[in-house]
């Protein structure tokens, strides 16, 4: 399980397929399978109805697919540990006006580029 980590994060640093086998003295295929894995949607990977991937839906994957229980907070820890960064997903209100939406957006940019006095 620690080389298909390793896999992942040599990937994120910007190693091909072929340096990261031999790196890992794995099959090339392998890592591509690795990464694949890892870029599935939570949907892709058999939670069905759900967009987001989130600390405990990153539990059960592990634990389906490699048979080892991680808690929430372990899970949390071992995002840091491969310098991935955990945010909440935001959601757009069904019912929001998209003209006042698009007003505070150039409002916003506006206030952004305003030096602090």
């Amino acid at each position: 399980m620690v080389r298909r980590y390793n896999a992942i994060l040599l990937h994120m640093k910007g190693l091909n397929n072929t340096q990261i086998a031999e790196m890992l003295e794995i099959d090339r295929k392998a890592v591509g399978r690795y990464i694949q894995a890892y870029k599935d949607t939570p949907e892709e990977s058999g939670f069905d109805g759900v967009k987001n991937w989130t600390a405990k839906l990153a539990c059960e994957w592990v634990s389906r697919n490699f048979g080892v229980r991680y808690s929430i907070n372990g899970m949390l820890d071992l995002f840091h540990r491969l310098n991935l960064s955990y945010t909440r997903p935001t959601y757009v209100l069904a019912k929001a006006d998209p003209e006042k939406q698009e007003r505070f957006k150039t409002d916003f940019e506006d206030l952004k580029k305003t030096p602090l006095s």
